[in-house]
């Protein structure tokens, strides 16, 4: 919790806030969040995603708060985030899955995995009225080695159009 509280201070530091002040920090189409919001919906998230024991976290959505407060949650629970760009063909989020062994989805739709058939849904749970879902899988695939401290895994589709 202390590294997100810390980045959070330093975004109200930026923004000329004081870190308690009920002045918006975040604003997109649907939301505004003081940085208390903030902090408060990051513990929340965070607290869900240690409580499933997740390691690896995918983030399909569009740009947003709530994007927002999933990265720092994740990584404010030592959690690895895979983001999925929404703009991604099924067969490239078919690609993430096949090289992650990604233990939730964070998703405004569970239309795009259709396309990974081998995806096992364990549970859904709506947060944030109802805006995001976590998607909650079975594995029992061998897990990806990655270095100590990994809090991100980018894919792209670079000149080719495969991740």
């Amino acid at each position: 919790m202390h590294q997100v509280h810390n980045l959070i201070d330093l975004l109200c530091q930026d923004a000329n806030l004081d870190n308690r002040s009920d002045k918006v920090l975040l604003q997109d189409a649907n939301n505004s969040l003081s940085p208390n919001a903030l902090l408060e919906r990051c513990n929340t998230v965070a607290e869900a995603l240690v409580a499933a024991q997740c390691k690896f976290v995918a983030l399909y959505a569009d740009n947003s708060c709530d994007w927002v407060t999933i990265d720092l949650a994740c990584q404010q629970a030592s959690i690895c985030l895979i983001p999925i760009p929404t703009f991604f063909s099924k067969s490239q989020i078919a690609h993430v899955f096949d090289s992650v062994t990604i233990d939730m989805i964070v998703s405004d739709s569970t239309e795009p995995f259709s396309a990974v058939p081998s995806l096992q849904v364990d549970s859904i749970t709506a947060i944030f009225g109802g805006q995001l879902q976590l998607i909650k899988l079975r594995n029992n695939r061998t897990r990806l080695a990655l270095p100590p401290g990994t809090q991100k895994i980018t894919f792209t589709s670079g000149s080719t159009g495969q991740p």
